[in-house]
């Protein structure tokens, strides 16, 4: 997904502000009430705090945000994105109409992940944006929001199978021409909306295939603790149950609740969950087979917010879940988007685009949880620490 020259979002822009381009559409993309609701928020829990985002597509989010932000008179004290797609990041300086006045060509300058890329100021003229390729120094005197919208959902996940009374890593494997056989029988659920038919003759079609590691992978190992034998004792295992596991995520997580606990900010979660056999790819806004065009079209995971919460215990934070439709409505997006319909400037075709960018987000994407990770002394809007929009 993202290898320098044959990687998805490092070639391409996947991103749409309709269904009728690229090849999926956000809820920032949908509608600007979003990310001005998100804002609202924000500046309600937090009195002060430097905004962080990761993978902000094509800026609108973060775009939005500064707006609301100027609106209300207020602007975070410093504005990082991170982002390894050179296209994106791009799409980010058009949006947020940044004049770069330092950039760093080589990566020979680059002595720590964390030094700046990119710098320069947003079309406000007050608000400088600084791209990073990792998170910035902790400051422990002003808090941060560490947003993740959509973001998660992007990183490896390794695929275990219960088969045959152990476990076994799902791999990918040449389909050398002429071999028919195929040495896995892959969960149907996994390739939901695509079209009913022979594995062996989807692979065929990028000489790809799926298939069962016949020993214990280091994955196995150390992810699900198993023996020799793919057994484990952390997770028992049932026939052809379904487990996927994010590293990368999960040590994300770990590293915005240490953070969080030193510099009394917050880490805002949104993303699309759920459990078991959920890796899948899309491409023109359609399911297809994960394996089909490999760098061309979208591969993702929904995430385990379960396997997340657990990652935030025990290191000084606490963490907080809605669906993302009830926390938006509770936040006032409702309200929001009335006001924009009933603008005098609101014609009737943008009001009906409007309304319906705001019941797919609160209606339609069932699948989508907020969870918000901070500390009980770190919220400003209320007493015992439980942010609005959770309770």
């Amino acid at each position: 997904m993202t290898h320098p020259t044959f990687g998805y979002y490092t070639t391409s822009n996947p991103l749409a502000s309709d269904l009728n381009k690229g090849d999926f559409v956000t809820s920032p993309g949908l509608s600007q009430a979003f990310g001005e609701t998100l804002a609202a928020w924000a500046c309600y829990n937090l009195k002060e705090f430097r905004y962080v985002e990761y993978g902000p597509g094509d800026g609108t989010l973060c775009s939005d945000f500064l707006r609301t932000m100027s609106q209300l008179n207020r602007r975070p004290s410093e504005c990082y994105l991170i982002d390894e797609s050179p296209i994106l990041i791009r799409e980010q300086h058009r949006t947020l109409g940044v004049t770069l006045d330092s950039y760093i060509h080589s990566k020979d300058d680059i002595p720590t992940q964390s030094i700046v890329v990119q710098t320069g100021l947003a079309k406000d003229g007050r608000t400088r944006v600084t791209w990073l390729k990792d998170l910035p120094p902790v400051n422990v005197k002003v808090p941060e929001l560490i947003v993740c919208h959509e973001f998660l959902d992007a990183l490896p996940a390794h695929v275990f199978q219960f088969k045959g009374g152990r476990w076994r890593e799902r791999m990918v494997d040449i389909n050398w021409e002429g071999e028919e056989e195929v040495k896995v029988e892959v969960n149907s659920q996994a390739y939901t909306g695509v079209k009913k038919q022979d594995l062996t003759e989807i692979s065929k079609s990028s000489n790809l295939r799926l298939v069962l590691s016949q020993t214990p992978t280091p994955a196995l190992k150390t992810l699900l603790k198993t023996d020799g034998k793919g057994i484990s004792k952390l997770v028992p295992g049932k026939e052809n149950e379904v487990i996927e596991i994010q590293p990368e995520a999960l040590s994300l997580i770990q590293e915005f609740s240490t953070r969080i606990s030193v510099n009394r900010g917050l880490a805002l979660l949104i993303d699309y969950v759920g459990k078991g056999d959920t890796t899948r790819a899309f491409s023109d806004h359609e399911q297809v087979e994960v394996l089909e065009r490999p760098g061309e079209c979208d591969i993702t995971v929904s995430c385990d917010y379960d396997q997340y919460e657990k990652e935030v215990e025990g290191k000084g934070a606490v963490c907080w879940r809605r669906g993302q439709g009830e926390f938006l409505v509770e936040c006032g997006m409702g309200n929001r988007v009335q006001s924009l319909i009933e603008s005098d400037d609101t014609t009737v075709e943008e009001a009906n685009k409007i309304y319906a960018g705001f019941e797919k987000i609160v209606e339609d994407m069932k699948t989508f949880e907020v969870m918000v990770i901070g500390g009980e002394s770190n919220i400003q809007g209320v007493k015992r620490g439980t942010p609005i929009g959770f309770k």
